[in-house]
């Protein structure tokens, strides 16, 4: 006799709208895909909404639950009494989902899976993605303590990281939770809700798990029009801080006493900053002035600010590049041009523990320039200073950047402390790549204002370099015409793995015979190699190379090694058509995410130094149907990657970051 199928669980979805009608009809057309497997009642509060959402929601779904409020609920106020009418039939479950949510399908079954039974003492919590970038924007939270009190940040999917409450987005709540924590607390109004919600949760012994992927969309909300706007007057962000969609003090006050930490700083701070902090000043000139400071200007930058400059120009804003010396130790790489339209900053550096610090004197040229854009690094002293002027009538501030420092051997656990701290103490985020969009939206950087530069070299004039060589008879050599010929391109300095580079083509010169090994670089580590090649005919040192001088010296070139600290000669690579091999390393720069293993390079899951990286580079060499697939995915990777792209990004965040003050 077979068993008796379990009825499906029952499923009440509150929802609170007020006035978003073209995000709450996509949200409930997507709950109903999504709810195949459960038995669904969707209960609607509409808090006097003026266009029609009550209305459009009922032909819709005519089954539905609805109650009105008078338009003074707010969303924790329409939540208790859709979370009041559910308890009513006590289902197995009660779902809390906000009306600009869209659920991907499946949905529901990943936080079924969280809390697989009505009696789990577990709240199931959905990760939600940006629907445009894809960056993570609400889940489950962990608090990160400063000396303001508690920060809440989102926890990535698969972190480690153990939640103490939840953005209340998407959440599913069982029966047994419900009967331990009750509602919300009425003495909330909007948002700092969920959080009280959750921490009084996990004090009770509940636990929280977020889903392992994002299972819907949900952008976040920007700080337009709020009181973190600072376009606005003090006067009128006070307001909006006060409001119920802001801080209210009182109910400010009891959320961080009832929450534990240094309440009083907690409960204070937000006010104080905000009458501390005068608003922006309002671009007054008919031509807003932009400049970017740099330390040093690399001949492979000069593309990007030619480029840029125009593009700005063209949209009525001047723009500035002011830039210092290159730092001690790095004038042997012979790699930074001069621009007769770039203007030069002194520039001071000391030396204190094996570490530096760099004051550029730009501070009386920034005086009238409505935002300016620095390097975001730790040690240069001038970033700081502008921080603080943004708070107190200065330009605004744009950070151009990594996000952290990918080297483990130069990092300063001092510095990167501070860069974490001061990683979202700016107006605009300017990152490298998408990793790095990523890393600082997860930092708290509002993803909104984070640009991807997708950062690049001028592929475009290097691949017609190549090009008007081929056409003028110089082919490029295949295996079994010569020598292999194998290449490094990068400067010469510690922690590019240059004696690793040397034993792997020995390994590779055992493996498959005469092998040649063209250095395109300087630097200051340059003599391990000019060691190496007194023993060593066949390496070839010949200097910095660019444009038709690289294509030149890498006539023939079958692949490029990256032993360590990979950086932009992936695309400089990808330009000429020659795949790259990276070892695995803990220096890598951000731009070793456009290395795809088998697409247009090959990633070795070891070091350098291991036997595996120079078998990766033999079979390369001797293998022409691997090599003849990547130098296709090479092209590929040229055709989308390229400086044009790159200076067209950076003039629309420029452009963005400018509308917002």
């Amino acid at each position: 006799m077979s068993e008796p199928v379990a009825d499906p669980p029952t499923v009440h979805a509150v929802v609170a709208t007020h006035n978003r009608v073209t995000t709450t009809l996509p949200c409930l057309r997507s709950l109903v895909a999504a709810a195949a497997s459960v038995q669904l009642t969707v209960v609607h509060v509409d808090d006097a909404s003026s266009d029609g959402t009550a209305d459009a929601v009922r032909e819709l779904m005519p089954d539905v639950i609805q109650l009105h409020g008078g338009s003074d609920l707010y969303w924790a106020g329409g939540m208790r009494l859709g979370l009041a009418r559910a308890e009513q039939d006590d289902p197995d479950y009660v779902l809390w989902l906000n009306d600009d949510v869209v659920l991907d399908p499946g949905a529901l079954d990943a936080l079924l899976d969280l809390a697989p039974s009505p009696e789990d003492a577990t709240i199931a919590v959905g990760a939600l993605r940006d629907p445009d970038t894809g960056a993570l924007t609400y889940a489950a939270v962990r608090h990160v303590h400063t000396w303001r009190g508690r920060r809440f940040d989102p926890i990535p999917p698969g972190s480690p990281d153990r939640p103490v409450a939840m953005n209340g987005n998407l959440v599913l709540v069982p029966r047994r939770v419900r009967r331990m924590v009750g509602t919300m607390d009425s003495r909330y109004r909007h948002g700092i809700a969920d959080y009280d919600y959750g921490l009084r949760a996990t004090r009770m012994g509940v636990r929280i798990r977020s889903t392992a992927t994002t299972v819907g969309t949900c952008a976040r909300n920007d700080d337009g029009g709020t009181w973190r706007d600072r376009s606005l007057s003090r006067r009128r962000r006070l307001q909006l801080l006060n409001a119920p969609t802001g801080r209210p003090f009182r109910e400010w006050a009891r959320f961080q006493r009832r929450n534990g930490g240094a309440w009083p700083i907690a409960t204070v701070s937000p006010y104080l900053r905000t009458l501390l902090t005068p608003p922006r000043r309002p671009i007054t000139s008919e031509r807003p002035q932009v400049a970017i400071v740099y330390k040093s200007l690399p001949h492979y930058r000069v593309p990007l600010y030619e480029q840029l400059r125009e593009r700005l120009d063209r949209a009525g804003i001047d723009l500035r590049v002011l830039i210092g010396d290159p730092p001690v130790g790095e004038t042997a790489r012979r790699d930074t041009a001069a621009v007769d339209w770039v203007g030069p900053v002194p520039q001071h550096e000391w030396r204190i523990g094996g570490r530096s610090l760099v004051w550029q004197s730009a501070f009386g040229q920034l005086r009238t320039c409505d935002l300016v854009v620095v390097e975001q690094a730790s040690k240069l002293l001038l970033n700081d200073v502008l921080a603080v002027w943004r708070h107190v009538g200065g330009p605004a501030l744009g950070l151009w950047g990594h996000g952290v420092n990918r080297d483990a051997d130069q990092r300063s656990r001092l510095g990167e402390w501070w860069k974490r701290r001061t990683i979202t103490d700016c107006d605009w985020w300017f990152a490298y790549t998408a990793g790095t969009a990523d890393l600082v939206a997860r930092s708290g950087f509002p993803r909104s204002r984070v640009t991807d530069l997708q950062n690049a070299t001028d592929t475009l004039s290097l691949r017609a370099a190549a090009a008007a060589r081929t056409e003028a008879s110089h082919p490029v050599r295949t295996t079994g015409t010569g020598p292999h010929r194998v290449a490094f391109v990068g400067s010469l300095y510690a922690g590019k793995g240059l004696a690793e580079l040397v034993t792997t083509v020995d390994r590779v010169r055992d493996r498959v015979g005469d092998v040649e090994l063209v250095v395109v670089g300087d630097g200051e580590d340059r003599g391990i190699l000019e060691a190496a090649a007194r023993e060593r005919p066949w390496i070839r040192l010949i200097g910095p190379r660019t444009g038709d001088e690289l294509a030149g010296a890498l006539d023939g070139v079958r692949c490029i090694l990256c032993p360590a600290a990979v950086g932009l000669v992936v695309l400089d690579a990808c330009a000429l058509g020659i795949p790259v091999v990276v070892a695995r390393a803990d220096n890598h720069g951000p731009e070793v995410d456009y290395v795809a293993d088998g697409v247009n390079g090959v990633v070795v899951d070891q070091p350098a130094g291991h036997p595996a990286y120079a078998e990766a580079v033999a079979s390369l060499l001797v293998d022409d149907e691997q090599h003849d697939r990547l130098v296709e995915g090479c092209a590929e990777t040229a055709r989308t990657h390229t400086v044009e792209e790159m200076a067209r990004r950076f003039a629309d965040g420029i452009l963005s970051c400018l509308s917002r003050t």
